[in-house]
Parts: structure tokens; sequence; C-alpha cells
């Protein structure tokens, strides 16, 4: 990873001073750590591979170090160099960096509470499809309905209270990155 890269990461621009390296650094990972992402494991893969870019370019742009020169040529900009870069800061691409990328967050978390919310209406189905076969007594005659009836409905119920539960972690994170967005706005 390059020094340019590492700017566009962190949502910055060429000129920005160390401080506002570790101040985009620790806003970015608000937003991305993987333990913030509640249980989805395709969330949190996700996270994970983008925090270790943020990562990554935090030590581009503080140490002089990529994480990927280490496995490949080395990096030709030493820390030295890297400290001697420094100008003051552009503040509005910094902000709108910021901004942005609390939209990405925002867009996806509004997809994923959408899927969980389908997730919530088949276990409803369920339950209810499981219920419906229970109790209705010409139904009940059939041994394998009398089997698949009380586990439809199980699987329905543990659906909607993992989904429910989903939902409101996820609702819970967009208020964070609303309070975020406000936070950084404010200082606009």
């Amino acid at each position: 990873m390059n020094r340019y890269e590492a700017l566009r990461i962190l949502g910055l621009q060429e000129g920005s001073t160390e401080a506002d390296v570790k101040q985009a650094y620790k806003e970015m990972a608000q937003i991305l750590h993987p333990d913030k992402q509640g249980s989805n494991e395709a969330l949190k893969k996700r996270a994970e591979e983008q925090f270790k870019q943020v990562n990554e370019a935090r030590d581009v742009l503080i140490n002089g170090k990529s994480h990927s020169s280490r496995r490949s040529a080395p990096n030709t900009r030493t820390a030295a160099q890297t400290q001697t870069a420094w100008h003051p800061p552009t503040t509005s691409g910094s902000w709108s960096s910021q901004l942005e990328a609390i939209a990405t967050a925002r867009m996806e978390l509004v997809a994923q509470r959408d899927a969980e919310r389908d997730s919530r209406k088949i276990g409803i189905w369920l339950l209810v499809a499981g219920a419906l076969a229970c109790a209705i007594p010409f139904l009940r005659r059939f041994a394998v309905v009398m089997l698949i009836g009380p586990v439809a409905a199980v699987t329905g119920l543990l659906k909607i209270i993992y989904a429910q539960r989903q939902i409101n972690a996820i609702d819970q994170r967009l208020v964070e990155l609303e309070r975020m967005k406000q936070a950084i706005e404010s200082q606009a």
C-alpha cells in the first residue's frame, strides 16, 4: 500500500498531520471494528478485512511501513521521510470523506436490517404454519404433520427471536452512526 492509497482509505488528504491520521483511524475503528458488528459472521468478516486495510493505512502514514511491503518489495519511504511530509490539514476533505464512510456503513447496515426483517417474516410464517398444522384436527391424523408441525413452530419462533436481536443491534449501530455524523457536521 502506498501513501496515496492510505490517505484515501482513511479519508484524508495530502498534508494531514499525524494527529489527523490518529483521529481518522479512531473514527474508522469505531465504525469498522469487527466486535461492533453483532453476531452476523458475514458482516464481521467484511469488517475484519476493511479494518485490516485501515490498520495498514495508519501504519503507512505514521511509520512509513506497509504490511504488504513486508511480504513483497521493500518500502522506499522511511519513517523520517514520512515525518517531514506532514503539512497543515485540509479539513473539508477529511470531514466529507468521514461522512461518506458513515453513509456507506449506514447503507450496508440498512440492507442487513432489511434482510433480517425478511428473515423474521419467514420465522412468522413457519410459526403460524407449524401451529396450524398442530391445531387442525384433520391434519393431526398424519404422523408426519405431527412431527413437522412442532419443529416448524419452534424453528419459526427461534428465527423470530434471533432476527429481532439482530435488528435491535443494527438499530443501535445506526444510532451510533447518526451521532458520529452529527458530531462531524457540528465540527464543520
